[in-house]
Formats: structure tokens, C-alpha cells, sequence
């Protein structure tokens, strides 16, 4: 998670957001590195697209029973529930640009939808309009 930092530090920092990570000690896991990376890659690539100037996104790993969690929370503008419903559907087409016009395709999660099931894994997504969102990867190990 630590390499999130560098990897999207000049993105949060030219909206003066502030990247908090966050994590327990984590098993570590067989997993294809790349696939997880562009995973938590686009959930905080995303929320700081879609999160205010000054804000912050938090990203936290912990390890529950058999399962490793990691999350990526922002205070951002928040997803409706019937959009949330159908973010993972191939057939549902939707894009928004982000707090400053951020472009985005609508693919992202698509795929990410399919790296995690690579690794038997499921996302959870929490949302409420004006609040934010959190992004949940689950992988079993």
C-alpha cells in the first residue's frame, strides 16, 4: 500500500489533497501484484478525481479471518444508488468528470471488477451524494 503514495502523490497534491495510508499488519498473499496494484490504483485514482480541493482519501488494509480488506475512503461528491448499482455491469454506460473536469472513460471499474474475481475476491462500494465513498477489495488468502 505504501507505494500508492509515491505512485499518486503529485495527482492529491495538485488538488491539495491530502493521501493517508492506513494498515494493520497484513498477511502477505499469492496474488498477482499488478492486478491488485491497478485495483487500489483506480479506486484512489478516483476518488481524488471526484473528491474536493482539500479534502482527503484514506486508504487502509487490515487482514479479517481469512480475508485481506483494503479500503479507499474519500469525503468526495458520492455515487447515487441506482448508478451504484450498475457501476460493474458491463452494459451500463457512465462516466463523470471529476471536482476539476477530470476526465474518465467509465471502464475502469469494469476491470476491476474482473482482477478481483481473478482472485476470487468481491468489491464492496458504500456511498451517500455529498459524503464520499469507500471502495472495498476483498481478497480470501
Amino acid at each position: 500500500l505504501t507505494s500508492l503514495s509515491s505512485t499518486y502523490r503529485l495527482a492529491s497534491k495538485n488538488k491539495n489533497i491530502a493521501l493517508k495510508i492506513d494498515s494493520d499488519e497484513m498477511t502477505e498473499f499469492i496474488g498477482d501484484k499488478f492486478v491488485i496494484e491497478t485495483v487500489i490504483g483506480n479506486f484512489v485514482d478516483n476518488a481524488i478525481k471526484f473528491s474536493p480541493n482539500g479534502s482527503e482519501v484514506i486508504v487502509s488494509g487490515q487482514r479479517k479471518n481469512n480475508t485481506i480488506e483494503i479500503s479507499v475512503k474519500d469525503s468526495g461528491v458520492g455515487i447515487d444508488e441506482k448508478v451504484r448499482e450498475n457501476l460493474f455491469k458491463v452494459d451500463f454506460k457512465y462516466s463523470s468528470p471529476g471536482t476539476n473536469n477530470e476526465k474518465g472513460t467509465g471502464l475502469g471499474l469494469k476491470i476491476c471488477k474482473e482482477f478481483a474475481e481473478l482472485h476470487g475476491g468481491t468489491i464492496e462500494v458504500k456511498s451517500e451524494i455529498g459524503k464520499g465513498s469507500n471502495f472495498i477489495l476483498k481478497i480470501p488468502v
